[in-house]
């Protein structure tokens, strides 16, 4: 059983993850930090100043994740109040006696040769379609994740911004985004597009987060890891993200 070092287990309310994990790397500590929140757990493999490593666990969907993206969703769950913090020493993070503190971080248990190699960032891109695809995906996955319906949501948001921006128009099916796609015959100009896509968006945020406490923190980090997988992340859309996002803003 794994035994806890330098300090009992923490709690949420009171420590910030990310300033914890920033003070054991420049202190060049490693071993394992294991948070667990409501339906959430996560652990982190640290090894010194060396990036670490994390493998996420949404226990009410079942989904399990692992890298860069996983360790900001972390950071942003672990805001919550509630959850506990535990640090464990490298010894105890070992599978077998053989594996000790001068073994590389993949072979501690759960973390694979996918944590070890991740995977090259996407070649940049300028395709609208394409960046939208990934923009709306990303969005739709905090919705998913927050128990709310996305197609349903999406909908009216559309309806909503229908007579701004009419290529959007359900009505008039110039537009369509289905399992993870876009789809559109309308033919709005590349600053309509953007504009008219990031406040239907913003509608939907913003009426979800009245609902759900914590759902803007659930965007910000979808949105943040899927800019983040292209090199030049969703080239038009970057400036945008904070717009779709809300915190400062109410709904209309």
């Amino acid at each position: 059983m794994n035994s806890a070092i330098s300090f009992d287990t923490l709690n949420t309310s009171y420590v910030s993850l990310a300033a914890l994990i920033r003070y054991l790397r420049e202190q060049g500590i490693s071993g394992q930090l294991h948070v667990a929140l409501k339906d959430y757990e996560a652990d982190v493999f640290l090894r010194g100043s060396e990036e670490p490593q994390v493998i996420e666990r949404d226990l009410s969907s079942g989904r399990e994740a692992q890298g860069s993206a996983a360790l900001e969703r972390l950071l942003v769950r672990a805001r919550e109040a509630g959850g506990s913090i535990t640090l464990y020493k490298p010894a105890a993070v070992s599978a077998t006696p053989e594996t000790n503190e001068s073994a590389p971080i993949a072979d501690l248990p759960g973390v694979g040769i996918a944590a070890q190699n991740e995977a090259p960032k996407k070649p940049e891109s300028h395709n609208l379609l394409e960046l939208s695809s990934e923009l709306i995906a990303a969005v739709e996955r905090a919705v998913l994740n927050a128990g709310a319906n996305f197609p349903d949501e999406f909908q009216q948001a559309r309806v909503e911004v229908g007579d701004d921006y009419t290529f959007l128009d359900p009505t008039l099916q110039g537009f369509d985004y289905a399992d993870a796609t876009v789809t559109v015959t309308a033919r709005p100009s590349r600053p309509v597009y953007i504009a008219g896509l990031t406040e239907c968006l913003r509608r939907l945020v913003n009426r979800i987060a009245e609902q759900k406490p914590g759902f803007r923190e659930q965007v910000a980090a979808e949105l943040s890891a899927t800019a983040n997988q292209r090199i030049n992340g969703l080239a038009e859309f970057n400036s945008q993200l904070d717009r779709i996002v809300g915190a400062n803003s109410t709904s209309t």
